[in-house]
């Protein structure tokens, strides 16, 4: 599978991770979901966390729940930046040549113009995407902890 498509596919993953962080959020605030759409739609995806995070501690009266979050809300911060470190590089292969190369170039205030450059594994990518379609599963079945008969629901 080309490296374009495996981009893609973790781009639409965490899209739709993005979507449930935000319906999930909804259901914190209210029971009408256009308020929390409202709230939620022009959020990134830092900010859809830290109100995650403070409406579980202010929602959640037990400490096992409460540390499933804490964890799940950790497990979220790195997945979007391996996401964001996947999506922000670009891929160079010379034509004949199956091996690509991620390059990276900053411009840090300590270090100056910095380029570098590392070996692309696909599995990685692969690895990625199904750690996203596990957080998707386990932030269901949080929701679904705390809100016993309930489905997604989006304004």
């Amino acid at each position: 599978m080309k490296i374009t498509n495996k981009i893609g596919e973790i781009s639409c993953n965490f899209s739709l991770l993005e979507l449930y962080l935000s319906c999930f959020i909804t259901r914190l605030i209210s029971e009408d979901t256009k308020i929390g759409t409202i709230v939620t739609c022009e959020m990134s995806f830092q900010n859809l966390l830290k109100a995650f995070h403070s409406l579980l501690k202010y929602k959640i009266n037990n400490e096992k729940d409460l540390k499933e979050a804490n964890k799940l809300v950790k497990k979220l911060n790195s997945l979007e930046q391996e996401r964001n470190k996947i999506v922000h590089s670009v891929y160079l292969s010379e034509s004949d040549s199956k091996n690509i190369v991620r390059l990276k170039t900053t411009a840090k205030q300590n270090h100056g113009l910095k380029t570098t450059t590392e070996p692309v594994n696909l599995k990685k990518f692969t690895l990625l995407n199904e750690e996203i379609d596990q957080a998707i599963k386990d932030l269901y079945a949080l929701f679904k902890k705390l809100y016993k008969d309930e489905g997604w629901k989006y304004a």
